[in-house]
């Protein structure tokens, strides 16, 4: 199942992609572009540097890497985003945009810590040390 990984997430995400494509329109891909460009430049600075987010690099279970990361993440961070957007405006029907975009920015976080251990026993990704650090921005950065 590890090396279907890749293809299931993305066969998954297409789906979701492609309903909330249907339900909203094509301002989706609008948003979703610099979406994808921004989070896999930072994972790419991140894994080249150490910056950003801390030392760690990409296993082989999420498929090829380009500049050290796999372009699922990218799209996993896509759909992450729009998931949890979302159900903020749905589920909590938050309108105000700048308490939205702070709910779903906290739930994206919480999203990732809980996603850190089960992440790194699958070897999706590895932190130097063996575990991950709890913080956004390397000093010096």
């Amino acid at each position: 199942m590890l090396l279907l990984t890749p293809y299931l997430l993305l066969l998954c995400g297409l789906a979701v992609f492609g309903l909330t494509l249907w339900e909203e329109g094509w301002n989706l891909p609008l948003w979703a572009l610099p979406t994808f460009l921004i989070t896999f430049a930072l994972e790419a600075i991140g894994v080249a540097t150490g910056m950003v987010f801390g030392d760690y690099h990409y296993g082989p279970v999420l498929g090829a890497h380009i500049l050290g990361v796999p372009p699922i993440i990218g799209f996993n961070w896509v759909l992450v985003v729009l998931g949890f957007s979302r159900l903020v405006r749905g589920a909590f029907r938050i309108r105000y945009a700048p308490v939205g975009v702070l709910l779903a920015t906290l739930l994206c976080v919480l999203f990732d810590y809980i996603l850190e251990p089960l992440a790194i026993r699958l070897d999706y990704w590895t932190w130097a040390g063996g575990i991950f650090p709890l913080k956004t921005i390397s000093p010096g950065f």
